[in-house]
């Protein structure tokens, strides 16, 4: 029986299966491409950096509706993984080592550089 004001503790694990079916669900839908596939909150996250330029992760999260979760903090969660999965495919880099981190279209970088 549960204190009067308790949640059960399936709520967490209910957000973290929901999370990581999300995930399944990107990583299949990429599976037996040739070339990578980018999600919808991907695409909205690249489209975010293309119209501002750096941000930071927290703007980044901002600019991209709707809303991922029950959370702010899990889309922020949510937004961060994406931004780490497009820095691995080289689509998004940092701009520098500091923290906060500021995240920069890889084109973009690449024209600054120039």
């Amino acid at each position: 029986m549960l204190r009067k004001g308790a949640r059960p503790l399936y709520y967490k694990a209910r957000a973290v299966v929901v999370y990581d079916r999300v995930l399944l669900m990107a990583d299949q839908q990429r599976k037996g491409e040739e070339g990578v596939a980018l999600t919808d909150y991907e695409k909205k996250v690249l489209a975010a950096l293309d119209e501002h330029g750096a941000m930071m992760t927290s703007d980044v999260a901002t600019a991209v509706r709707p809303m991922f979760g029950n959370s702010n903090r899990m889309h922020s969660a949510a937004v961060r993984s994406w931004l780490l999965s497009l820095e691995k495919q080289g689509l998004v880099r940092r701009l520098d080592n500091q923290e906060p981190v500021f995240w920069l279209r890889a084109a973009l970088a690449n024209d600054r550089e120039a």
